[in-house]
């Protein structure tokens, strides 16, 4: 995997850890943070991936092709629309 693909889980728990340190403009705070297991994530986000195509693999699935790790399903609840550019 690519570096930033990593480093966007840091930036997010970044972000947490500031949303309970900073208030806000209303001076709030978040809650404490909820420190979560390792498997908690079950998303990531690829940002080198531009114009991906979507393929149907052997089985009928629809998959897009990831760099470094291949034909990946691709679960999804709409359609995507004509055109589109990620």
């Amino acid at each position: 995997m690519y570096s930033q693909v990593r480093q966007n889980v840091i930036q997010r728990v970044q972000t947490t850890i500031d949303n309970h340190t900073k208030p806000n403009v209303n001076r709030n705070r978040s809650g404490r943070p909820k420190y979560k297991s390792r498997y908690y994530y079950k998303s990531f986000t690829y940002p080198q991936l531009r114009n991906a195509d979507c393929t149907k693999d052997d089985l009928g699935r629809f998959c897009v092709n990831l760099p470094k790790i291949g034909l990946v399903p691709l679960a999804y609840n709409r359609s995507i629309p004509q055109g589109f550019k990620g």
